[in-house]
C-alpha cells in the first residue's frame, strides 16, 4: 500500500475528528492555542493508536472489532450530543478536559480499529501507516477548531446547541454504516 493510499485513508478517517474540532471552535466564545493543541493530540493521538490496536487484535478479535466498531461510535457520539444539546451550565474550560476529550476521541477513532484490522492483511508494519494517520488527523483536527471559531459569529443557533447535532448526525452516520 503506498503512502497516497494512507494518506487518502487518513483524510477519510480524520473527517469525524474535524466535523467535532470543528464543533470545538464552535462552542467555545475564545479559542486559544492550548484548546487547538488539546484537540488536535486527543484526536490525532487516538487516530495514530487505534489502528496499531486494530493490527494487532485482528488475530483474535479482528471480526468483532469490525463488526461493532461503528455500533459503539454511534453509542459514545450520541449520548454526549444529546448531553451537549440539553445541558444549559457547562463551563466552556470543561469542553477540554479528559472526562470530555477522551470519550469523544475514542468515537470518532473507533472506525480507525476496523482500518487497522484490515491494514494487519495488506501491510507488514503499522507503524509509519499509523503515524501518517495521526499527523493527518491532528492537522485536520485543528484546523477544524480554527475554522469553528472563526465563522460561530456568523450564525445565529447557540453554537453548543450544534456542536451537540454534529455528534448526533456522525453518530446516526456510524449507525447507519453498521446497519447496512
Amino acid at each position: 500500500m503506498s503512502s497516497i493510499e494512507v494518506f487518502l485513508i487518513a483524510i477519510s478517517l480524520s473527517c469525524d475528528a474535524f466535523a467535532v474540532s470543528l464543533s470545538k471552535g464552535l462552542s467555545t466564545s475564545k479559542v486559544y492555542l492550548k484548546n487547538i493543541l488539546i484537540v488536535g493530540i486527543y484526536f490525532g493521538l487516538f487516530q495514530a493508536l487505534m489502528p496499531i490496536i486494530g493490527y494487532y487484535l485482528s488475530k483474535n478479535l479482528g471480526v468483532y472489532l469490525v463488526r461493532y466498531s461503528h455500533l459503539i461510535g454511534f453509542i459514545i457520539l450520541t449520548i454526549i450530543g444529546i448531553s451537549m444539546i440539553i445541558e444549559k451550565d457547562e463551563e466552556e474550560n470543561d469542553l477540554y478536559t479528559p472526562k470530555i476529550m477522551l470519550p469523544l476521541a475514542i468515537g470518532t477513532s473507533i472506525d480507525a480499529l476496523a482500518v487497522g484490522v484490515t491494514f494487519s492483511l495488506v501491510l507488514d508494519s503499522i507503524f509509519h501507516s499509523s503515524i501518517l494517520i495521526g499527523i493527518t488527523t491532528f492537522i485536520l483536527s485543528s484546523v477544524g477548531v480554527i475554522l469553528g471559531d472563526k465563522i460561530k459569529n456568523s450564525i445565529n443557533i447557540p453554537a453548543k446547541k450544534i456542536g451537540g447535532i454534529i455528534l448526533l448526525l456522525l453518530g446516526l452516520n456510524m449507525l447507519f454504516e453498521y446497519l447496512s
